[in-house]
C-alpha cells in the first residue's frame, strides 16, 4: 500500500521561490519511497504555489514540478532597474526599489505611483498601497482551461482570515470548487493589497491567522473525511520560510523584517508535540491489545485494553503524524531583501536552497 503524504506551504511573497526548490527534491523522494501526496495545503503564496502542484500533480508526469519552476523563473521575477550605482552594495537596493516602485507585472502594481515618499501622515484614508488585478490574471490562466480545481487527491487547502469576524477561513477542494478566488483571498495582505470579496465576505490574508496551515489541514480531514475514510498514519512535510534567528536590527527596514519574521514564522511545535503523545497512545494501545491476548478472557485488565481499543477504532480521527520540517535559514542580504525581492538572483538562490535543504533533510 502506498504511504500518505501531506505538504504544508508558507505564506512569504518572494521567499515562496525556496517552496518551488523544496518540492522539486521532494518529489523523486516521495516517488522512490512510494508516498501519495493525499493533501496540499498552504496560505498567501504557498497558496499559489500549492495551487500549481495540485492542479498539475497528475496531468504532468513530473508531478508540477517543471510548471512551479517556470511561473518562478520566467513569471514572477522582476529584473532589477539601475536605480543606484551598479556596485555589489547596491544590488539588494535596486531589486526591492524596482518592485517597491513598480511593482510586479504579474502579481501587484501600485495603487497609485509614488506613495513611497509621501509621509505616514497623509497615509489616512489609504487601506491598499497596490492593486492586485495582475495575480488575478495570473491565477486565471493557471486553473485554465477548467477555471476551477476540484479533486480529492491530491486535496488542495487554502486559508483566509474572514476581515470583519476574524475568524479563519478554510476553503477545501475535498467540498467545494477551488477557484482563483479563493487564493487571491487567501494572498491579500493588508495594507499592501486589497481585502477580497468572495461569496458575500470580505477575507484577508491566510497568515494573519495562521502561516503554517497544518492545523487546519488536519481538522479538515478529521471533520470532512475522504469518502475512502482516514488512513492510519500520515508523514506531514513542512516547509517553514521564515528564519528562526536573525541580527540584532540596526535600520528602520531591518526592524520591520525581523518583526514579519516572528510574526510569520513557524508556530506548530506544540502541535508536533501532541502528535507525537497522540502516536505514543495508539502505538501504546495496540502494542497493549497484542499483549492482552495471553490474559484470561475474564481479566479486567483484557477487557480495558480491548474496550480502549474498539473506541481507537471507532474514533478514524486518531492517525499517527511524523513531521518532517524544511526549515529555511537566511541568506546575505536578509534583513535588505526581505519577501519582497524578485530580482531573477534571489530567486534562483532562493530555489537553489530550497532544493539543498530538503535533499540534505531527507537524507
Amino acid at each position: 500500500m502506498p504511504r500518505n503524504a501531506i505538504l504544508v506551504l508558507q505564506g512569504g511573497g518572494a521567499l515562496g521561490a525556496y517552496e518551488c526548490g523544496a518540492y522539486k527534491a521532494l518529489v523523486p523522494h516521495l516517488e522512490l519511497e512510494g508516498y501519495s501526496l493525499k493533501v496540499v495545503a498552504g496560505t498567501s503564496i504557498g497558496a499559489i504555489n500549492a495551487s500549481v502542484i495540485a492542479t498539475r500533480y497528475h496531468r504532468d508526469k513530473d508531478h508540477g514540478v517543471r510548471a512551479l519552476e517556470e511561473l518562478w523563473t520566467r513569471r514572477l521575477t522582476t529584473p532589477s532597474l539601475p536605480l543606484f550605482p551598479p556596485l555589489p552594495i547596491f544590488e539588494s537596493y535596486n531589486a526591492i526599489w524596482t518592485d517597491l516602485l513598480f511593482g510586479n507585472p504579474h502579481l501587484f502594481s501600485p495603487y497609485f505611483f509614488g506613495w513611497n515618499f509621501f509621509a505616514p501622515i497623509v497615509w489616512g484614508g489609504i487601506t491598499q498601497f497596490y492593486d492586485s488585478g495582475a495575480m488575478r490574471k495570473t491565477l486565471t490562466e493557471l486553473f485554465a482551461p477548467v477555471g476551477e480545481y476540484r479533486g480529492a487527491e491530491p486535496r488542495l487547502i487554502v486559508t483566509a482570515v474572514d476581515v470583519q469576524s476574524g475568524l479563519p477561513k478554510t476553503f477545501d477542494s475535498g467540498q467545494e470548487n477551488i477557484t482563483a478566488d479563493d487564493v487571491m483571498a487567501s494572498c491579500a495582505l493588508p495594507p499592501w493589497l486589497p481585502e477580497q470579496f468572495h461569496d458575500g465576505r470580505y477575507y484577508w490574508d491566510g497568515g494573519l491567522s495562521s502561516n503554517t496551515p497544518l492545523r487546519e489541514a488536519l481538522n479538515v480531514l478529521q471533520h470532512k473525511t475522504p469518502d475512502e475514510g482516514l488512513s492510519d498514519e500520515y508523514h506531514v512535510f513542512i516547509v517553514s520560510l521564515f528564519p528562526r534567528e536573525s541580527a540584532l536590527p540596526k535600520t528602520n527596514w531591518e526592524l520591520w523584517s525581523r518583526i514579519n519574521q516572528i510574526t510569520f514564522g513557524d508556530k506548530t511545535e506544540f502541535d508536533e508535540i501532541v502528535s507525537g503523545v497522540m502516536n505514543s497512545y495508539i502505538d501504546f494501545v495496540k502494542a497493549a491489545l497484542n499483549a492482552a491476548q495471553e490474559l484470561p478472557a475474564s481479566s479486567p485488565l483484557r477487557e480495558l485494553i480491548e474496550r480502549e481499543a474498539k473506541e481507537l477504532i471507532k474514533d478514524q480521527k486518531r492517525v499517527r503524524l511524523n513531521i518532517t520540517r524544511i526549515q529555511r535559514q537566511a541568506l546575505p542580504e536578509e534583513l535588505t531583501s526581505r519577501e519582497i525581492d524578485f530580482s531573477p538572483q534571489r530567486i534562483e538562490a532562493l530555489i537553489s536552497q530550497g532544493y539543498r535543504d530538503t535533499r540534505h533533510e531527507l537524507k
